[in-house]
């Protein structure tokens, strides 16, 4: 009968209560679960995080999960070569974990302007296409990889 008497705020501030409790209670559970699946699901997590910085950016995303999907089947950085890696744990990205690169950044999010490449290149390439920069940041995560695996598509 007292639950009835609460006004919507303060049912809200409860509820908000029993969901921190809930959180710190079962935080390293919850923490397995989340890295699991997204272990399982890197499309879906290169997919979330792309629509939250086109929407931060204000630029299109009409990206869908089989289009992510489609660009990882090969796991191979189309800029350099490389083979790509998963990062299981912790939620950084290594340097050949892969990530996706607008080809020209004013387009947004859109089939045809989106490429698969490893971290580590795009971080270096920046926002230029085509540059100095551009052959600058492949020739530092050519020579920074630790891997064998050295054909290149793109020269």
């Amino acid at each position: 009968m007292n639950a009835q008497l609460l006004t919507a705020e303060q049912r809200r501030k409860r509820d908000r209560g029993y969901q921190q409790t809930f959180r710190t209670k079962h935080r390293d559970a919850r923490n397995t679960y989340h890295c699991a699946w997204r272990a399982v699901h890197p499309e879906a997590m290169l997919l979330n995080n792309a629509r939250n910085r086109a929407k931060r950016l204000r630029v299109p995303c009409t990206l869908t999960v089989a289009d992510v999907r489609g660009l990882l089947a090969p796991m191979r950085c189309t800029a350099t070569g490389l083979p790509l890696t998963r990062n299981t744990g912790g939620g950084h990205s290594d340097a050949l974990s892969p990530s996706l690169d607008r080809i020209v950044p004013a387009l947004g999010y859109v089939p045809g302007n989106v490429r698969l490449v490893c971290h580590r290149f795009n971080a270096l390439r920046g926002t230029d296409p085509v540059s100095q920069d551009y052959r600058h940041a492949l020739r530092v995560l050519v020579e920074t990889s630790h891997t064998t695996d050295r054909q290149f598509t793109n020269e």
